[in-house]
């Protein structure tokens, strides 16, 4: 049977639509990827006990209970495993250098030599330390690993004005592996610290001890010979911000400059809701987000503030076209005062946000992290800008960074 004209021209009116709709498929699909600021992935490790690998202890249904901490120094990443009572050092490549580590909780090193054997003669040691329960580290300028470390429970004390457990202590080692000594509240040798929040070192290799407790948050400034330069107290009941009686302030965390002396605060604000008819409070409203600047030197805040924008994402439930807010989590800051925060924005997706110190917006970019694939997740923020990720997954640990520090020379580059 002969077909008509008309159905030719209609089948190929609907073959140049089909065509213009796969076109613009591929493009919206080209033109969204090219909104994900791209991570590298340095190297990845498997998960066990050898000194190559991340040792993970979880009982099922509970979150782990001991801490995992990445930190770069010179284009090396050192990686603290509290489930392996060890610590790291590897190159960029993933080749293992050095490790501290208990020898009674970890099988003898096979890819470094151990200082029990005295034939072998190598550039990549294993070093042991009868570590209780390794925590956060960090790396002076000059090589110092320091280490964050438990006391025996006969060494503890109870701090009944802080009321706080004081129970431990930051290890100082050389960088050729052997214990220097270790720092307390007054500096070596001193009291044990309280819980700690964070260590760090800026580019003078002074080193910072961020602890808390349920009242207060204690900063600890050393010098790079562990001498106590600076102890400030930030009391959670007499935090900065709006005036007002039913608001109320939450400090989420605190991380040094790393160039000077300065420490930045971000503290959340929240409104008490009340019900119309009784005026009785029936809740809390996030109202805003800031971040302040503490001068060191001065002993107090400095005026003004980084008002951090809020941020509202689609609910993508059924049929639900709401938006909700969603906060920013604080990363650091990174030379010149530019502070990295991290929200979620749905799905695989967060979103990178550079503030200056004063609020103004320097770059906004979209990341993917694959939650569902992820056990554990931990961030680390060089001086320079670049954010680096530990992401934990069911076989492998991956070590992948984002090149977040190009944003800011792009901006500096775009303003003059």
């Amino acid at each position: 049977m002969i077909k008509s004209s008309g159905y030719y021209k209609s089948m190929k009116k609907y073959t140049v639509i089909f065509i213009i709709l796969l076109l613009l498929f591929f493009f919206s699909c080209g033109s969204e990827d090219k909104t994900i600021f791209q991570k590298e992935t340095r190297f990845s490790l498997k998960i066990g006990k050898m000194e190559d690998q991340i040792s993970l202890v979880q009982f099922q249904g509970q979150s782990f209970n001991s801490r995992i901490r990445i930190f770069m120094r010179n284009g090396l990443f050192y990686i603290s495993n509290g489930s392996g009572y060890k610590v790291m050092e590897f190159n960029s490549y993933g080749d293992i250098l050095s490790m501290l580590y208990n020898p009674e909780e970890n099988p003898v090193p096979i890819l470094l030599a151990y200082d029990q054997d005295d034939e072998v003669v190598s550039n990549k040691q294993a070093h042991p330390y009868p570590f209780l329960n390794v925590g956060d580290l960090a790396v002076t300028p000059d090589g110092q690993i320091l280490v964050e470390d438990t006391l025996p429970e006969n060494r503890c004390e109870y701090d009944g004005d802080l009321e706080a457990y004081l129970d431990r202590v930051v290890l100082r080692f050389s960088r050729e592996g052997n214990l220097i000594d270790y720092l307390g509240q007054e500096g070596v040798g001193g009291t044990p610290f309280p819980y700690i929040e964070r260590l760090d070192v800026n580019s003078q290799g002074e080193i910072i001890v961020i602890t808390r407790t349920m009242r207060s948050w204690l900063i600890f400034w050393y010098s790079n010979e562990g001498i106590l330069l600076y102890r400030i107290e930030i009391p959670l009941d007499t935090l900065p911000g709006p005036e007002t009686a039913d608001v109320a302030a939450h400090l989420e965390t605190i991380y040094p400059d790393p160039d000077s002396r300065y420490l930045y605060l971000k503290v959340d604000y929240y409104r008490t809701r009340y019900e119309e008819e009784t005026n009785t409070a029936v809740g809390v409203d996030f109202q805003e987000s800031r971040v302040y600047l503490f001068d060191i030197n001065e002993g107090s805040y400095q005026e003004g503030y980084a008002g951090v924008p809020h941020y509202f994402i689609k609910d993508n439930s059924f049929l639900n076209e709401e938006e909700m807010e969603t906060l920013y989590e604080f990363k650091g800051a990174a030379k010149g005062g530019n502070l990295f925060l991290m929200s979620p924005e749905g799905g695989d997706f967060y979103q990178i946000l550079i503030l200056s110190r004063d609020g103004k917006v320097i770059s906004r970019r979209r990341i993917e992290l694959r939650d569902r694939e992820h056990i554990l997740k931990e961030f680390y923020l060089s001086p320079q800008g670049i954010l680096i990720a530990l992401l934990v997954k069911e076989f492998e640990v991956e070590i992948v960074w984002w090149r977040s520090d190009k944003l800011i020379s792009e901006t500096q580059d775009e303003t003059g």
